[in-house]
C-alpha cells in the first residue's frame, strides 16, 4: 500500500507541474468542428457497383444463339425426313392407283359391262372400225376371222368366252350373260370353220362394235347390192335376209327383223 501511494503522489506532482493548455476557440466553433468530425466518421460509404465483363456477356449471347440454331436445324431435318417419307408413300399410292386405273377400259358413248368382255380379246380398234364389204373381199377376213380357221385359232382372235357349248359340228360362245353371241360351224366333225354367225343383241357393246345393228347400218357397211328373201326368225318373227355374194366361194347374210328393222344375225361363210 505504501508503494502505490508514492506513485500516485508522484503522478499528481507531475500533472501539477505541466504547462497549462489554452484554447482560444470559441465554444460555438469547437462544437461545430466536433459535430462535423463525428458526421464524417459516421457517413456510410457507397457500395461498389458490380460490373459484368463485356467478354462474358458476349460469350453467353453466342452460346444461346448456337443452342437455338442447333435445335431449329435438328427439328427442320426431322420434319424434312418425315415429309420425304410421306411424299414417298403418296407417290407409291398414286402409282398403284394409276396402275389400277390403267387396267379399267375407257368409257365411251356405249356403256358396257366389264364382265362381258373376254380377257384375251385381240380384236384391234382399227380392224373393228374398218369393216367394209371391200375390205372383206380383199383381205378374206371378217373382223380378223378367216374361214378355214381352227377353233383354237378363232379363240386366239376373239378371246375366251364367258361360256361355251362345243360339239363336233358347232360351237356356241357367250360373251355376255344375255345369250350366245357367236356361233362357229365346223366343216365336218371337228374340222375347220366354214361359217361364223354373230348375234349383235347378245354381244357386249365395245366387242365387235363394227357389226351393224340396224338395217341402215347394214346397208352402210355392206352396200345395196344384195338379194332379199323373207325368212322366219326364231319366235315366229318375219325377217328380211340380205345376201351379199362376195365371190364364187364366200357370202355374207344379214337377217333383219322386218317390223323393227334391227339386225338379228349376221353370217359370214363358204357357199356349199
Amino acid at each position: 500500500m505504501t508503494k502505490n501511494n508514492g506513485n500516485d503522489d508522484k503522478i499528481k506532482s507531475l500533472l501539477q507541474n505541466m504547462p497549462k493548455m489554452k484554447d482560444h476557440q470559441r465554444m460555438e466553433e469547437l462544437y461545430t468542428k466536433i459535430v462535423k468530425h463525428m458526421d464524417e466518421e459516421t457517413e456510410i460509404k457507397p457500395k461498389k457497383k458490380a460490373y459484368v465483363p463485356l467478354f462474358s456477356l458476349a460469350a453467353a449471347v453466342a452460346f444461346f444463339a448456337i443452342s437455338i440454331t442447333s435445335v431449329y436445324l435438328n427439328q427442320t431435318k426431322q420434319e424434312t425426313a418425315e415429309m420425304n417419307m410421306d411424299t414417298g408413300e403418296e407417290r407409291k399410292e398414286e402409282a398403284i392407283y394409276d396402275a389400277e386405273i390403267a387396267e379399267i377400259p375407257e368409257s365411251s358413248d356405249e356403256q358396257y359391262s366389264i364382265q362381258s368382255i373376254p380377257e384375251n380379246n385381240t380384236i384391234m380398234e382399227d380392224t373393228a372400225h374398218t369393216l367394209t364389204y371391200d375390205k372383206i373381199k380383199q383381205d378374206h377376213t371378217f373382223l380378223g376371222l378367216r374361214l378355214g380357221m381352227s377353233y383354237e385359232e378363232m379363240i386366239g382372235v376373239i378371246g375366251s368366252p364367258l361360256e361355251e357349248d362345243v360339239n363336233s359340228n358347232i360351237a356356241r360362245l357367250k360373251y355376255s350373260l344375255d345369250g350366245y353371241g357367236v356361233e362357229a360351224t365346223f366343216d365336218g366333225e371337228n374340222g375347220p370353220i366354214r361359217e361364223y354367225t354373230f348375234y349383235p343383241q347378245y354381244l357386249a357393246d365395245g366387242l365387235f362394235k363394227a357389226l351393224p345393228k340396224t338395217k341402215a347400218d347394214a346397208v352402210s357397211v355392206f352396200g345395196e347390192h344384195y338379194d332379199n328373201t323373207v325368212q322366219t326368225c326364231p319366235g315366229n318373227t318375219s325377217c328380211n335376209t340380205y345376201t351379199y355374194n362376195i365371190d364364187s366361194e364366200r357370202y355374207i347374210q344379214v337377217q333383219i327383223v322386218e317390223n323393227k328393222e334391227t339386225v338379228f344375225a349376221i353370217r359370214y361363210g363358204l357357199k356349199k
